[in-house]
């Protein structure tokens, strides 16, 4: 469904993305992934990106930070830190930058 979600996601269709991405959360519950859930996280809040809601993407983006700092992925930290830094960027406003 991921999969799925990112064929969705780059071809604009981002409701259908946001649906495909929930979907995957969901399977989560039945058949746990840390890596398919982050992936799933990190997709909904690519989504809230387009649609400017980038408090919302930066939420979404610290859990997934959370994640793969649990399972030590290290190069999916360093992409996760860099869409953070780019919502605070077009927020325009760090002084509430989380502490993590």
């Amino acid at each position: 469904l991921n999969h799925l979600a990112a064929l969705q996601f780059g071809d604009g269709d981002y409701e259908s993305a946001e649906k495909s991405y929930h979907q995957s959360l969901t399977t989560q519950h039945t058949s746990p992934n840390l890596d398919a859930e982050a992936t799933s996280i990190w997709g909904l809040s690519d989504i809230h990106v387009m649609r400017k809601n980038h408090k919302e993407a930066i939420k979404g983006y610290m859990q997934t930070l959370q994640i793969f700092k649990s399972l030590r992925h290290i190069s999916n930290m360093g992409w996760t830190y860099r869409n953070i830094g780019e919502c605070y960027v077009y927020q325009k406003s760090c002084s509430d930058i989380p502490k993590s």
